[in-house]
């Protein structure tokens, strides 16, 4: 279980996050203003994960004051994943007619909530050790 938790915390926000960029490709031309949010967010998000996994990944990114760290870039990631699940589960609901590829924001969706689910599952296991 611990094994499922770690691989949707550290791949399942970069699995997911590629099936929000095709979306927001996909939708670029029926909902630009929506593409763009997504896309915004994507880009914040993949940033403080960076940040966040830089030990675990081995690489070493300079010290920005202004960078959530900590528990603050957990809630930050957190929150991130949350709102992108919301505009995922609405860009379902709402799928513009006619247009194909329906599949692909269903796959992020899946995603971001099991990336959600693995988030606060380890958030909670780090505080009952």
């Amino acid at each position: 279980m611990f094994l499922l938790l770690a691989f949707f915390t550290l791949f399942g926000p970069v699995i997911a996050a590629v099936a929000t960029v095709a979306t927001a490709a996909i939708l670029l031309k029926a909902r630009p203003a929506l593409a763009m949010i997504m896309l915004v967010l994507i880009a914040a998000l993949l940033t403080i994960l960076l940040f966040e996994f830089q030990y675990d990944l081995g690489i070493e990114l300079p010290d920005w004051s202004w960078m959530p760290s900590g528990a603050s870039s957990e809630a930050a990631t957190l929150t991130s994943g949350c709102v992108l699940l919301g505009l995922h589960i609405l860009t379902w609901i709402r799928w513009p007619s006619g247009l194909r590829g329906k599949w692909v924001t269903i796959t992020a969706t899946v995603f971001w909530t099991l990336t959600v689910i693995a988030f606060m599952g380890l958030s909670q296991l780090s505080y009952s050790i």
